[in-house]
């Protein structure tokens, strides 16, 4: 079947049935099958003027039955949507906000960070991620070191060397507690988690600087690796200082305590000496 006759087939279809088009259309492209779950996905469609077909905010609305219960998973969906994910973790190092523009000349919002978290075996695992568009808001004035639970699709790409790179694809974000609010030592490991992804980064794009194919892509690589450089010895900086502060806080912390005690000492002796003139 040719473009316009398929296209001719859905206009028929869509004047004589719309509602059921649409929900066979969210239904085939989000392996639903259970009729009263489409119908409701497609009243809140019609009801909310933001939503556009096979948006994002299916996938939310689609998460958050599952939650309740409404919709069952079986074993092909979930093969299906292995590349959604769930991440609690700490922000590392800064997020990067950037301005990038489409083959269209349209201009659009991208934020880059990176999380640690852990895995079943308490190993620390790191994560890219990156928002695009209105998803930015929601990440852009994430701190070092802030808890945030993050849901995404995971993207894979494959470099000119062969190697396999992945990001998670932000489609949705809540920072579950802010760094100013932790103690000062989860700060200190922080900055050592930022240091070690960062001199992991820079091993791997200098590897990638021997292996690259022209003179553009080593000079593109040496920028980054520079840039990468310049942000490890600001958090080397940054860990030092703060490392310094928290011994210099405990330092003059036990001397504060000795000396209440040794007042407190002073003040014993001459209150029994005061007694003995009596």
């Amino acid at each position: 079947m040719e473009y316009k006759e398929m296209r001719e087939n859905i206009e028929k279809m869509a004047n004589e049935n719309y509602e059921d088009l649409i929900k066979a259309i969210i239904g085939f492209e989000k392996g639903i099958d259970d009729e009263k779950v489409l119908s409701e996905i497609y009243k809140e469609y019609i009801d909310n003027d933001t939503f556009t077909l096979l948006s994002e905010d299916f996938d939310y609305m689609i998460d958050e039955m599952k939650e309740l219960g409404k919709i069952g998973e079986n074993a092909n969906e979930l093969e299906e949507k292995d590349d959604l994910v769930n991440i609690v973790g700490n922000i590392v190092g800064e997020v990067e906000n950037l301005e990038r523009e489409n083959a269209n000349g349209e201009k659009f919002k991208v934020s880059n960070f990176s999380l640690v978290s852990k895995d079943d075996d308490g190993n620390k695992v790191y994560t890219n991620c990156s928002a695009y568009g209105d998803k930015t808001k929601e990440v852009t004035n994430l701190k070092q070191g802030d808890f945030v639970k993050i849901f995404g699709q995971v993207r894979t790409s494959i470099d000119n060397n062969g190697k396999e790179h992945k990001n998670v694809r932000v489609l949705s974000s809540k920072l579950l507690k802010a760094v100013k609010d932790m103690d000062k030592s989860n700060s200190i490991d922080n900055l050592k988690d930022e240091i070690k992804e960062l001199k992991a980064k820079i091993e791997e794009r200098e590897l990638d600087k021997y292996y690259s194919d022209s003179f553009e892509q080593s000079a593109q690589i040496g920028k980054d690796i520079n840039r990468l450089k310049s942000k490890l010895e600001k958090a080397e900086y940054k860990l030092e200082k703060t490392s310094k502060g928290k011994e210099k806080n405990s330092i003059l912390g036990a001397i504060e305590k000795f000396k209440k005690e040794d007042k407190g000492k002073e003040n014993k002796k001459s209150n029994h000496n005061k007694e003995q003139e009596i």
